[in-house]
């Protein structure tokens, strides 16, 4: 953005324009004027401001003015226009494309005791224009008309407690490729910057390959820097941004080509389900539901796609005002449901910053919810005998239009107290026209979420690839099923191309051949990989720690970040499998606090082991030093189960509970697991693989022993007579083991596989 050779060119103007009626017929005008006569006061106060030494004593009065400027009324329309040079500046605005931010500040102030606290509000809109005058003009005297939001937005600018700033950004490399581009990645950052409540964009721009796209991310991160010195609490750092789950479910990710392919596959196909179930309905005929299923392993980009396939549905469906009254896209009903409950309160944020759904929506205005919600949403209610309400499965009173499921192996597949239906997919495909679920039977964790094979059979989960087909570049095959009363047809996608690992196939193939028990060969040495702009990318990087205490500082020191960057890769969290003991309902009576812990000591022989707790002989004061001060014993490990600080600490403040749980500070000094971590990315993860994996020398196999396992869903049997308990942990280390984007540290109490593991690391396995 700036180019710090130029004279003034490294501080942005800040223009403020009148925002009143008065300047209404000649907007574009009095607009273009401003910006040429700020331009270059700001351009000669910059000279007198370098030369006059007296300015650094002065500095530190900054956060002083800053702090009183906070409570100054604005009814004026401010715009901070980030520019390359003065030189270039009213050219670069006025005549060529640009990108900008129009953000809307509340101030609320809250008491507290003897000061008044404020906490900041944004909603914000981002657009490119080769018009800034005209299209601001048109924003706030035009679309208040035809758009509630930029109604609000005109009328907050009015009002005394808020601040309305549009953030003007020209470079003399933009083009409209570029600027889209640029345009795109500011939307995505908007929505995942945590003091911005809502997001006024509907779709994003992104952009296909041009000739400046490899400029790209150098001029969005000057960009970026810029706004963060303008206002560092609406544009954070940027490690901030990148380390939020929002932004790893954004819908408003650049897809590859695959996912391109396969989204507008999915539409059309959509939309002509919808069609044919309109003809039905008016023929008062019946027609087979829907069920589509999108397959593909961890790490295929199964999350981002349909992220950004339900943003487009609900823009085609819900918020298209300009369609004729036959038009298939009138307003259709489209619901995303998500059973992991950590994925669901990031969806529920994304649908509340996009306006999916209303503030505080009640459960019958959700468009995100638990499946079971939806499906009593659709089920016949009736009153208790104790004046509640219950729910007949059974009774079906409705039907939704399009319903997208993530995560849908994590579906109760037989009656369950959370599950008073059967399978639930099938609950949910009685209650839709069309159902899109992403599925991967690989990250199928409990006994109850497993399907009997004839079932797979019907809807065809064993159709081999010579029967498979590609059309329009997406990969499918389809079929049709009838499962008791319930008629379907069928289709299977499948996606294939890993994405969230950055890492090399040899590497990936060792990962694999992991998590499906085999350890026969060395840990390759990775080579780099080159991200989806082509850039270069450090090479994966897997250790084998002899300590948990080892493995435990390393990420910790991975997840450590500054105000200024980062320090190592953010985001970075120790997991472990479910192998010691935890009761989210009660506390731990072995434990001088009551904590759930992941406790291990190291023995005689040198080797870790298992440890209850009360062996430990820790006294109070030395529990606490040793957890919260992160200074062990040197033969002990320590650390709470996720979410034990948020449940017993007052400390930790409300906001933070609220975060999922690898965002929340807090989580770097306990142990996640899959009910955490399932769905979301790390940088790099810490797995310790506890004694329910042991290791066969002979046959190079890791090899599961499910006594010890503490996780009773997965080792309970199905119906009291079959036993997926192998399957079921091996599907817990699969998950574990692909949770890191760029590197993954192992650890194992079992002591021939971490010999196993650390040989593989020595190269010396074979």
């Amino acid at each position: 953005m700036a180019d710090q050779s130029l004279p003034g060119a490294s501080l942005p103007l800040i223009v403020p324009v009148g925002y009143n009626e008065a300047v209404n017929s000649e907007f574009e005008l009095a607009f273009s004027e401003v910006i040429d006569e700020q331009i270059r006061n700001q351009h000669e106060a910059q000279h007198s401001e370098d030369e006059n030494p007296a300015n650094l004593a002065q500095e530190g009065n900054t956060d002083a003015q800053s702090e009183n400027s906070e409570n100054t009324a604005s009814t004026t329309l401010q715009q901070a226009v980030v520019f390359s040079s003065p030189e270039e500046a009213k050219t670069i605005l006025m005549d060529y494309p640009v990108v900008y931010v129009i953000s809307e500040r509340e101030q609320i102030n809250i008491p507290d005791k003897k000061k008044v606290k404020f906490i900041r509000k944004y909603n914000a809109y981002v657009g490119e224009t080769n018009n800034i005058a005209q299209r601001t003009r048109q924003h706030f005297y035009g679309d208040p008309a035809k758009r509630d939001d930029f109604f609000e937005l005109k009328e907050a600018s009015l009002d005394k407690n808020n601040q309305v700033t549009q953030y003007v950004i020209g470079h003399p490399h933009f083009n409209k490729s570029l600027t889209l581009d640029v345009e795109n990645k500011l939307i995505n950052y908007m929505l995942s910057s945590p003091s911005v409540h809502k997001v006024y964009n509907r779709r994003g721009n992104e952009q296909g390959n041009y000739y400046t796209k490899k400029e790209f991310d150098d001029i969005f991160h000057s960009i970026w820097l810029e706004l963060h010195n303008e206002d560092s609490d609406l544009f954070p750092v940027e490690e901030i941004i990148l380390d939020s789950a929002l932004f790893k479910a954004s819908p408003f990710h650049q897809l590859n080509e695959i996912q391109q392919n396969t989204e507008e596959y999915l539409l059309r196909l959509i939309d002509n389900k919808l069609k044919q179930h309109s003809r039905a309905e008016k023929k008062n005929a019946d027609v087979p539901a829907d069920l589509i299923f999108v397959q593909g392993a961890a790490g295929t980009g199964k999350t981002v796609l349909l992220s950004h396939l339900f943003n487009r549905l609900i823009e085609d469906y819900h918020f298209n005002q300009d369609v004729s009254e036959d038009s298939n896209k009138q307003e259709k009903t489209c619901y995303l449901l998500i059973r992991h409950d950590q994925q669901e309160r990031v969806y529920s944020q994304i649908a509340r910053k996009l306006s999916w759904e209303p503030e505080k929506a009640k459960d019958k205005d959700k468009v995100v919810m638990q499946p079971s919600t939806f499906i009593h949403t659709f089920s016949k209610k009736r009153k208790t005998e104790k004046g509640g309400t219950a729910f007949s499965v059974s009774e079906v009173t409705g039907s939704a239009d399009v319903v997208v499921i993530d995560e849908a192996h994590l579906l109760a597949t037989q009656n369950t107290q959370a599950n008073t239906g059967e399978n639930m997919i099938f609950e949910v495909a009685r209650r839709a026209k069309v159902v899109v679920a992403v599925f991967d039977p690989k990250q199928i964790l409990q006994s109850d979420q497993r399907w009997d094979s004839d079932i797979l059979e019907k809807l065809g989960f064993n159709i081999p690839a010579e029967e498979q087909h590609t059309k329009d570049g997406v990969r499918l095959a389809q079929t049709e099923a009838t499962i008791e009363d319930l008629k379907l047809k069928v289709t299977h996608i499948y996606l294939d191309k890993q994405m969230r690992m950055a890492a090399d196939p040899s590497t990936l193939r060792w990962i694999d051949n992991l998590a499906d028990g085999k350890l026969q060969h060395n840990i390759p040495l990775a080579t780099a990989v080159k991200d989806d702009r082509g850039k270069e990318q450090e090479p994966y990087e897997i250790r084998v720690f002899s300590s948990p205490n080892e493995l435990f500082e390393a990420i910790r020191k991975r997840s450590e970040v500054r105000a200024d960057g980062a320090e190592g890769k953010g985001l970075s969290r120790v997991v472990a499998t479910y192998d010691w003991p935890y009761k989210a309902s009660s506390t731990n009576p072995d434990d001088v606090s009551g904590l759930w812990n992941v406790y291990m000591k190291r023995n005689a022989q040198g080797q870790w082991e298992m440890s209850s707790g009360h062996d430990l002989n820790l006294s109070e004061e030395e529990y606490a030093h040793y957890v919260h001060d992160d200074v062990s014993k040197e033969d002990i490990f320590c650390h709470p189960w996720n979410y034990e600080y948020g449940k017993h600490f007052p400390l930790v403040d409300k906001q933070e509970k609220d975060d999922a749980w690898a965002e929340a500070v807090y989580s770097q000094y306990e142990v996640g697991s899959t009910f955490s971590i399932q769905g979301f990315d790390l940088n790099y993860a810490g797995v310790i693989i506890g004694p329910s994996f042991t290791y066969d020398e002979e046959r190079h196999e890791v090899v599961i022993d499910s006594s010890h396992s503490q996780s009773t869903k997965a080792t309970q049997k199905r119906e009291q007579k079959y036993d997926y308990s192998v399957e079921n942990l091996r599907s817990e280390l699969n998950v574990l083991l692909k949770r890191g984007v760029h590197g993954l540290y192992l650890f194992a109490v079992d002591p021939k596989l971490q010999e196993a593991l650390q040989r593989a690391a020595e190269g010396e396995l074979a």
